[in-house]
């Protein structure tokens, strides 16, 4: 679930591979992919990170700006 501005959207995945805590670094990428923050190696896998605000405006561009639904 993300929310802003008092609007929600709910993500769906295709599967849940693991969930893990463990301290992230983020490594910027020198060329920036639209929609990822970056990657982190997660238990030894390097793992892209989602830009989940930057995701839900391309899907959605007024997301902020559109009053919320009752």
């Amino acid at each position: 679930m993300y929310s802003e501005a008092g609007r929600s959207v709910g993500l769906i995945v295709d599967r849940i591979v693991d969930i893990v805590e463990e301290k992230l670094v983020v490594q910027k990428s020198p060329t920036q992919r639209r929609g990822v923050l970056g990657s982190s190696v997660i238990q030894k896998r390097v793992t892209d990170l989602l830009d989940v605000p930057s995701v839900v405006r391309c899907a959605i561009p007024n997301f902020a700006d559109a009053p919320a639904q009752a």
